[in-house]
């Protein structure tokens, strides 16, 4: 029997699920032990599978997990207060409190905006990623941070931060973005000192596949999270709109897949990476299920997510996710290509999860 995007997020979910089970003796060895994106991505993907199935079980493991990192009093534990990666999953928090009440939940919440209200920018307002790196501005920052400021200010009706929200997106997109290809460079020094940066630009060198969407899926998330009469709520639909465009023109036309350097599709060296692929499925289906691409995308997505779930593997009730390149900073392009590649990695376990449960609502 074929099995449906539900049914792949589903094993996906449930291949890693004991990490998040009250029974610590259950985790697996060398699982993290702080507050991190990495888990808050896939724990993302595992929120919306409880949403579409009401499964008690996933809805459990955000909440076990989470609850890891709020003491009695409301206190944020075992996160990094200086980098944007470790806040990425306090937005779990809000459905959580929803459902619970539990103040403690609120209380973390606000703390993490007033953090944001006081983040070290650079000369124009924009987020530094890490404070180790001043003045920088990484794609991947926009996905870590931006999503918990407008589900806050939509959820608590503070405009102020959907305003904040639009300033980091915008700055990225006039400053990091390249008209010829019209994709987006990783990284941006706006005080051009970082040994990597161009000297006029302050831009970093590639086009780094996952990077990239993390922008195109938050520009679209964002989007959604936004009343229609909200003032720029356009500019994030367009801007996504204009980049997941440009990212196609780039798409491997064999496998329906983009490469780790996406623009350097004609190097035997560059490979085909699973994470960026399917957060790239994942805005094409969004956009098309919340109309901002017409509907003859559909065919486009179905396309693609066929391509990543030809070269997935189950064995014993357990999903295989290859070819995911492990976290990474600003690299030559040589580095990128020597990244390691691993399977199960949770930027690829996240990202795919996240692909299905929107590919789901389009029935596929």
């Amino acid at each position: 029997m074929k099995l449906s995007a539900l049914d792949y997020a589903k094993i996906a979910c449930d291949t890693r699920l004991h990490n998040y089970s009250s029974d610590i003796t259950l985790r697996d060895e060398g699982a993290l032990d702080y507050c991190n994106y990495h888990d808050g991505v896939f724990l993302s993907g595992i929120e919306r599978v409880y949403e579409l199935t009401g499964d008690e079980k996933y809805y459990d493991a955000v909440k076990n997990w989470i609850d890891r990192f709020v003491d009695d009093k409301g206190n944020l534990l075992k996160a990094r207060l200086n980098q944007l990666d470790d806040l990425m999953p306090v937005r779990l928090m809000i459905k959580l409190y929803d459902r619970t009440g539990d103040e403690r939940y609120k209380k973390v919440l606000d703390y993490v905006m007033e953090l944001y209200e006081n983040w070290q920018v650079n000369e124009y307002g924009g987020f530094w990623h890490k404070n180790i790196f001043p003045n920088q501005m990484w794609l991947d920052s926009l996905y870590m941070a931006s999503p918990n400021l407008a589900l806050y200010a939509k959820r608590f009706g503070e405009k102020k931060y959907f305003d904040l929200a639009y300033k980091q997106m915008k700055l990225m997109w006039d400053n990091m973005r390249d008209n010829r290809t019209g994709l987006l460079y990783h990284c941006w020094d706006a005080s051009k000192t970082a040994v990597w940066a161009d000297k006029i630009t302050g831009l970093a060198p590639e086009f780094w596949g996952r990077a990239l969407g993390w922008y195109v899926v938050t520009a679209f998330d964002l989007a959604s999270y936004m009343p229609d009469d909200y003032d720029k709520k356009q500019e994030f639909i367009d801007n996504g709109v204009a980049l997941i465009k440009s990212i196609l023109l780039y798409r491997d036309e064999n496998s329906k897949k983009w490469f780790q350097i996406v623009n350097r599709t004609n190097d035997p060296d560059n490979w085909l990476e699973t994470s960026c692929s399917c957060l790239f499925t994942y805005a094409i289906a969004k956009a098309v299920n919340e109309g901002y691409l017409p509907r003859e995308y559909k065919s486009v997505a179905r396309e693609c997510y066929e391509g990543i779930i030809n070269d997935i593997k189950i064995e014993d009730g357990k999903i295989y996710i290859d070819e995911v390149c492990v976290g990474t900073g600003v690299l030559s392009y040589d580095k990128y290509l020597l990244r390691a590649r691993v399977t199960n990695d949770l930027h690829g376990m996240g990202a795919f999860v996240l692909m299905c449960s929107e590919c789901a609502k389009m029935d596929i």
